[in-house]
Parts: C-alpha cells; sequence; structure tokens
C-alpha cells in the first residue's frame, strides 16, 4: 500500500536537542486511502454519482492531506483533510462525465470504474429477454432464470424464493399461456418493461426493470390493467416559472442525489422536503412507470413560489449496503437521518428561508414527519398526507384482507397467505423475532422501534403548525387514521385536518371503490391538494 508522509503540524522545521545533544525523534502524520467505492458503477452520460474516498492517518501526529480523486489518471477533484493520528474521514465527490466508455477513477493507488452510456439496449431485445425469462419460469427452471438478475437480485429473490412467488401465482392463475401487447421506457436511468401475461385462468401485468448491463434490476406482477403511456405534467404546473438543480447531501456514507426545483424571481422561499413512504422509492415516488405524486407536489409548488427538494430514498440508492445492515436497520436510517440532512442541506442555500422550511411526508413518512420534528427544534411545520395513526403490521392485514376480499370470494391460496400475513403480524406484535429472522421484509430491531413510537402522542408535544389531509378513496391509509388525528389532537390550535373525498393514496382523483389497477392509470396530485399546501405554507412561513 502506497503510503503519504506529511511532518506533522506541531513538529519544528529543524530538530530540537537534548540537553546532552541528542537528537529527539520526529512525530510524522503518514496517511493512507483504505477504500474507494463504489467499485464499480454505470451511469448515463451527464448523470451525477456520488464517489467515496476514505482516509486514514495512521501516523502519529496531526496532520492535513490532500485527498486527489484521478479520472483516467487526471485530477478532476481535490479536498484537503485534517486529521489527528489513527482518525480516518471520507471524503465525497460528485462526479458527471459526458464521454461514453469505461472510465478510471483513482485515489492513491485504490481504483474503480465508471461505465458511462447511454441506454444502448433496444426495445425488441429487452423483449426476447423477458419472453426468455418467463419461459424459464414456466419450465420450472428457477435457477437459470435468477442468472437473469443483478446482484441485488439475486441476493433478495433466490432461486427457491422465486420458485415459492411463482408456484403462487400459478395455483391462482393457472399455467402460463403467452406474453401480450407491451410498453417499452425509461425511468430512473432503467429501462422498464411493462407487459400483459395471459394464464389459463386469468392474466396481470409484469414489471422489468434492467440495468444498464440488461440484467434485471427489479421484477413485480401487478394487476391486470391497460398498459398505459407514461407521466405527464399536470395543468396547474408553469414550467417556466422554476429551475431545477441537480445536488447531492446526506449522511456520510449515505449520500443521496437530489433535484431542488426553486422558483424564478428573488428569494429566499419558504421550502419542502418530500419524505417518501414504504419501501424504496426514488425521488419522484415514482408508481408504476405513470405516476409521479412527488413531481407533481414538487413542480406544483414551485409555480407557486415555494422551493422543493425531493431525492431518492436510502434503500433505493443504497439498496445492496442497506441489505447489509438489515438487523441493525431501523426507520432512523430508513428515513429520519436522510430528511434531517435533508433539511440542514436547505438552510445552507441562499436561496431558502432558513426559517421557513417544512416537512411533507407522504403514507410512512407522515406518520414519521413528529418524529423527525422532534429531533429538529427550528421546523416551519407539517404537512402529513395519508399519515397513519394505527400501527403498521394492523394495516398491512388489513390491506391484505381489503384485496383477498374485493372480488368477494377467496381462494386456497388466498385463505393460504391470508393465514401466513396473520401469523406475520402476530410475530410483530409481540415481538417473537429471533436474531436473523427477517418478518415482513425487516428485523426485531425496526418492528422494535416502529412499535414503541407513538406518532400522535409525538405530535401532541409540538408547537409548530401541522396540517394533515386525507383521501377519502384510500384502502391503505383510510379515514380511520384520519379520525385518529382528529381526536388525538382535537383542541390544539396549531393543528389543520382536510378530507378530500374522491381523492385515493397518491391524492389522485378516482371514483367508484377504490382498488390497486387505479395505480396504473396515468394522473396527477389533484390541484386542490397543491392550492391547500402552497397557502398553508405561506400562511405560516411568514
Amino acid at each position: 500500500m502506497k503510503r503519504i508522509v506529511v511532518i506533522g503540524a506541531l513538529v519544528l522545521a529543524l530538530l530540537a536537542t537534548t540537553a546532552v545533544g541528542c537528537p529527539q525523534p520526529q512525530k510524522i502524520a503518514e496517511f493512507e486511502v483504505t477504500d474507494l467505492t463504489p467499485a464499480e458503477i454505470s451511469v448515463a452520460p451527464g448523470e451525477s454519482v456520488a464517489v467515496e474516498v476514505t482516509v486514514k492517518n495512521v501516523g502519529e501526529a496531526r496532520g492535513s492531506y490532500e485527498v486527489e480523486l484521478k479520472v483516467n489518471d487526471e485530477v478532476y477533484a481535490s479536498e484537503t483533510v485534517t486529521l489527528e493520528p489513527n482518525e480516518s474521514t471520507t471524503a465525497t465527490f460528485t462526479v458527471s462525465m459526458e464521454k461514453e466508455g469505461i472510465h478510471e477513477i483513482s485515489a492513491d493507488g485504490k481504483k474503480a470504474t465508471i461505465t458511462v452510456a447511454a441506454i444502448a439496449i433496444g426495445p425488441e431485445e429487452l423483449l426476447g429477454k423477458v419472453a426468455a425469462f418467463m419461459e424459464l419460469l414456466h419450465q420450472g427452471e428457477f435457477e437459470a432464470a435468477v442468472e437473469f438478475f443483478d446482484e441485488t437480485m439475486k441476493a433478495v429473490a433466490p432461486a427457491p424464493k422465486l420458485e415459492i412467488v411463482w408456484d403462487g401465482l400459478t395455483a391462482q392463475l393457472g399455467p402460463f399461456k403467452f406474453l401480450g401487447e407491451s410498453r417499452v421506457f425509461e425511468e430512473a436511468g432503467f429501462q422498464i418493461v411493462l407487459q400483459r401475461a395471459v394464464f389459463e385462468r386469468g392474466e396481470l401485468n409484469i414489471r422489468v426493470a434492467f440495468d444498464q448491463k440488461g440484467r434485471i434490476s427489479g421484477l413485480f406482477f401487478q394487476p391486470p390493467a391497460p398498459i398505459a403511456e407514461g407521466w405527464s405534467p399536470p395543468d396547474y404546473v408553469d414550467e417556466a416559472a422554476f429551475v431545477e438543480v441537480e445536488v447531492v447531501f446526506g449522511i456520510e456514507g449515505w449520500e443521496l442525489p437530489g433535484t431542488l426545483s426553486l422558483p424564478e424571481g428573488e428569494g429566499p422561499f419558504p421550502a419542502v422536503v418530500l419524505v417518501h413512504g414504504s419501501g424504496p422509492h426514488d425521488r419522484d415516488h415514482t408508481i408504476f412507470g405513470v405516476n409521479k405524486p412527488f413531481r407533481d407536489l414538487a413542480w406544483g409548488l414551485a409555480t407557486r413560489g415555494i422551493a422543493v427538494l425531493r431525492y431518492e430514498k436510502r434503500t433505493k440508492y443504497h439498496a445492496e449496503k442497506a441489505f447489509g445492515i438489515i438487523e441493525e436497520f431501523t426507520v432512523q436510517e430508513e428515513t429520519i437521518d436522510d430528511a434531517l440532512a435533508a433539511v440542514a442541506f436547505l438552510r445552507q442555500a441562499e436561496e431558502v428561508a432558513p426559517k421557513g422550511i417544512f416537512i411533507l411526508g407522504l403514507s410512512l413518512g407522515g406518520m414519521l414527519a413528529p418524529r423527525i420534528a422532534a429531533q429538529d427544534k427550528d421546523l416551519g411545520g407539517l404537512i402529513l398526507l395519508a399519515a397513519n395513526t394505527r400501527s403498521l403490521p394492523d394495516m398491512i392485514l388489513e390491506q391484505t384482507e381489503y384485496l383477498i376480499y374485493l372480488d368477494g370470494k377467496i381462494d386456497e391460496f388466498e385463505t393460504r397467505h391470508l393465514e401466513w400475513i396473520k401469523e406475520q403480524v402476530r410475530k410483530i406484535r409481540e415481538l417473537d423475532i429471533s436474531e436473523g429472522e427477517i418478518v415482513l421484509g425487516a428485523s426485531k430491531a425496526y418492528w422494535q422501534d416502529l412499535m414503541a413510537y407513538d406518532q400522535v402522542e409525538t405530535a401532541k408535544k409540538l408547537n409548530i403548525p401541522i396540517l394533515i389531509l386525507q383521501g377519502g378513496r384510500d384502502f391503505q391509509v383510510t379515514v380511520e387514521d384520519f379520525e385518529g388525528w382528529q381526536q388525538g389532537l382535537a383542541g390544539l390550535e396549531n393543528v389543520e385536518f382536510k378530507l378530500y373525498s374522491d381523492l385515493n393514496h397518491l391524492f389522485i382523483t378516482g371514483r367508484d371503490k377504490p382498488t390497486p389497477e387505479e395505480y396504473v392509470i396515468p394522473g396527477n396530485v389533484a390541484e386542490a391538494v397543491v392550492r391547500e399546501v402552497a397557502h398553508w405554507i405561506k400562511r405560516h412561513s411568514g
């Protein structure tokens, strides 16, 4: 390992001598670059990626070292760090390149590669991969099927688990027959194939996400619905009224890329941080490729003079790293730390009013908003959209029962699945979870932390404005949760409530009995919601 030696800052240039003339030994600072991550990554031309260089002072004196990040042996960026003996730090660099090809990045002998390439795999090739993958599932060749996966997918959906999922589908729908109409589109750096799959007793849509190397990075079996075209901006947005800036911020080692929407004109502006619901979401909170509620909110609010920061969720951008510490992962790491970092980032932006920063949380993000505010006393206020007051496991059970009984009947597979969900919920309620066991996607530490949190009681103790909005057609977080907020926070002058009878969980207008199928129909967050949020923020931002 190459080492860099620097004379300690407090050591004199000339050696001091003792009374008998013997030279005293110098103490020196000696630096090592111990890590460079990610080791390998693929990006599109112009796409930003965070590169982390970890440096340690292995010497005996305090000293400074200039961390140089090189791209193809030329210095791309540098940062000076000062460390005590045995201290380590991580320097984070944002790298973006337009030239396609494989580029070597390095820092003091540590090397990694960045592949810059436009997504070059054509739609026909992607559809061929989906057809081959589905045929392997049909033939029961699950070991061969997982070879289509990237490394993360291989870890979370190995052959035995893939077999269980497939057996469950075919038990309900019968043998797979053929693939129907399809749509191929790009989303968040991935190419997505959405295609109808026909089985003997029914059909569904399959959604397959491919990375830039043509590997499957995501696989979803969805309720049947028309293969619709994608998202389009809502009519209430004026794209000339704001600009967007790509940013990188976050906790050391967990930095996240995001988009800051800034109104045109003279600031500083009030600002909002958008906090995701459950699951590994992108910055737009994209649902099935056709709905982007966070982009709707960001563009709608920026049109009305409010800055908005939205970002990739940690469990999406750092999926493999987060999975590696799943046994100690809680909502603090999943959501809260990054929301607090986003607020801190905005406070440093000259375009933003530091005392006018608000949190807007959707679903789980709304549930956790009071806990975020309890850790940052200077927030301007909270906006809770579809935030639950009941426990998450209780809601999972209720949602499962709702969907199973939606068609008025229950078959053998659905019965077994419901019993399995009930057992998982029991384990969570009783914290009957053994070491290393994962229940409904999370460890004992996660559930223990979440079950100890009382969002209503936490909100009661806050002295900041709170706006709570709910859709009347939401079957995930229901009016029962909304009434829980009303009852628990009754009489508090700092809290306002509003119910929209025709809106679903995404605050998109609908009619009749709500079903998951409407999530694959393109729509936008209702203008009334954006208008209400914008008006409320301006009232409370001084």
